[in-house]
Formats: structure tokens, C-alpha cells, sequence
């Protein structure tokens, strides 16, 4: 934006502040409003510029800042459209459901496990954690053929938890 900071108050100062209105002055009151009319419209201008050149580079920031993120070549900005919301949300959305006309690939989502599987898994891990493992029960198949008397055999068990 341009520092045009016209005074256009100094423009409408009246020479004659008398009652009655000279000839002419009726014309240059006129001229002096049109002329900061067009000053004002002119600065508008300047700033509804300003403002459109701020909002295209936030947008272009952000999406940049998303693909970055995603990991996802810059060059796939200008196929975003322009009437997507400006949020890293949407971007992401937007990505996800066109991404693979561009190569990217969609995010694997992770199944939830069911809550009733959950359970079944906790029970089954409670039952078999005290279990013997196929080499322990060898060994223990061997110690019971190989005790001597049913002391021996008996005593084998109590240490194992069987009653």
C-alpha cells in the first residue's frame, strides 16, 4: 500500500467562511469533494489489494506447511481448489480422498481390536501363562519315569502345584 496520506480535510477548507455564498465557491466546494471522493476510492482500492495479496499467501503458507507435513511433493498446491476452507484439517481431508491422483498414499488406519476380543485374549493369556512349555514337559515326563519311589514322585508333583 502506497503512504498516500492525503490531508483531504486541508482540500475543503473554506476561504470565504462568510454566510453567504460567493459565486463560484459552490464549484470549487464541489470539485474539492469529488477529489477526496476519488482519493478515498483510491485508497480502498490499495487496500482491498493489500488484503487479497495477505490472504494468498497465508493460503499458500498453510498449504505449503500441510504437504510438508504429509511429506507430499509441493507442486500438488496448485490442484488444491481455491474454495476449500483454509485449515490444516481440510487440507489433510482433501488429501486424503484425492491424494492418489497424485501418488500419495492414503494413511493406513488401524483396525480397532473388539472389546469382547480384548477379553477373550486376557483369558487365554491368564490361562496359558502358567502353563508348561513342551521341553518342561519332557523333562518333567522324564524325572516322574525316572523316580525311584513314589516319595520322589510325590514330592515332584507338590513342587509343580499339583494336588
Amino acid at each position: 500500500m502506497s503512504n498516500n496520506n492525503q490531508d483531504w480535510d486541508d482540500d475543503l477548507e473554506f476561504e470565504d467562511y462568510s454566510d453567504e455564498p460567493s459565486r463560484g465557491s459552490s464549484d470549487d466546494v464541489l470539485k474539492k469533494v469529488r477529489r477526496a471522493e476519488r482519493a478515498k476510492d483510491k485508497q480502498l482500492k490499495e487496500l482491498q489489494a493489500e488484503l487479497e495479496s495477505l490472504r494468498k499467501f497465508q493460503r499458500e503458507a498453510t498449504i505449503s506447511q500441510v504437504l510438508a507435513e504429509k511429506g507430499v511433493n509441493p507442486k500438488v498446491a496448485k490442484f488444491i481448489p481455491a474454495d476449500i476452507e483454509l485449515s490444516s484439517d481440510s487440507i489433510s481431508n482433501w488429501l486424503t480422498d484425492n491424494g492418489d491422483l497424485f501418488g500419495v498414499a492414503a494413511p493406513v488406519q488401524q483396525s480397532a481390536v473388539d472389546v469382547n476380543d480384548m477379553a477373550a485374549l486376557r483369558q487365554i493369556d491368564a490361562v496359558t501363562s502358567g502353563a508348561i512349555s513342551p521341553d518342561d514337559v519332557n523333562d518333567a515326563f522324564n524325572i516322574m519315569n525316572n523316580a525311584g519311589s513314589a516319595e520322589e514322585l510325590l514330592n515332584f508333583l507338590y513342587s509343580q502345584g499339583v494336588e
